[in-house]
C-alpha cells in the first residue's frame, strides 16, 4: 500500500509539474512500472472529467 501512496504522490507532482529530480530519481530506481502506468492513467482520466465538469457548469450557467 505504501508503494501505491507514494507512487500516487509523485504521479501528482509530475503532473503538477514540481516534481524534484531526487523524487524522480528514487521514482526509477525503486517503482514499479504498473503502478505508476495506473496513477498516470487516474490522474489523467481525474483531470479531464474535471475540465468536462467545468466546461458543463459554465455552459449551464450561461444559459
Amino acid at each position: 500500500m505504501k508503494l501505491w501512496l507514494r507512487a500516487l504522490l509523485s504521479t501528482m507532482s509530475a503532473f503538477l509539474g514540481v516534481q524534484s529530480n531526487e523524487r524522480r530519481e528514487r521514482d526509477f530506481i525503486d517503482g514499479k512500472f504498473p503502478v505508476f502506468v495506473a496513477a498516470g492513467i487516474t490522474f489523467t482520466l481525474l483531470f479531464l472529467l474535471a475540465v468536462y465538469g467545468l466546461v458543463q457548469f459554465v455552459l449551464w450557467s450561461v444559459d
